[in-house]
């Protein structure tokens, strides 16, 4: 459900001004020492108080929704000072209720061609020596990598 909140005829709060860096200029060591300083700054903002108050409105706010707007429907609520314009709940998404039917329909050699089973699954239902009878070898890594920043000082 998308939520926008619009409040009318007031000043918005100005923003500090913050120099923006080309991070494609800047040498590693640079990008490094921006990043620590950036992370401090951002986990600094995020244990205002404000924050974990905004959490707790925002879920109560969609329960509240979800209880009293029917999925289907747009609405707008006005309360003293602000509006909130809500949206339609997205559609769930289709799934196939039953795989032997359509295996039967597309044929053995299409349905295998598309099937997909998920490592999770495999796991669930293969001992062991199964699984590593199936299971193709690693082959290289990822890109993602934990970042911790530490200060120097």
């Amino acid at each position: 459900m998308g939520i926008t909140v619009t409040k009318a005829k007031q000043a918005k709060p100005k923003l500090e001004k913050v120099e923006i860096l080309n991070p494609e200029e800047l040498t590693i060591e640079e990008l490094a020492d921006q990043y620590g300083s950036l992370e401090s700054q951002v986990n600094a903002l995020m244990k205002n108080p404000v924050f974990a108050q905004f959490d707790l409105v925002k879920k109560a706010l969609a329960k509240r929704i979800d209880t009293e707007v029917e999925p289907q429907d747009s609405v707008e609520i006005t309360g003293t000072q602000w509006l909130l314009d809500i949206g339609a709940a997205a559609k769930e998404s289709r799934s196939i209720g039953d795989m032997n039917m359509t295996r039967k329909f597309m044929g053995e050699q299409a349905f295998m061609a598309c099937a997909k089973i998920t490592l999770k699954d495999a796991e669930a239902y293969l001992t062991p020596e199964q699984l590593s009878a199936v299971l193709e070898p690693n082959v290289g890594y990822t890109k993602r990598r934990k970042i911790v920043a530490k200060p120097l000082s």
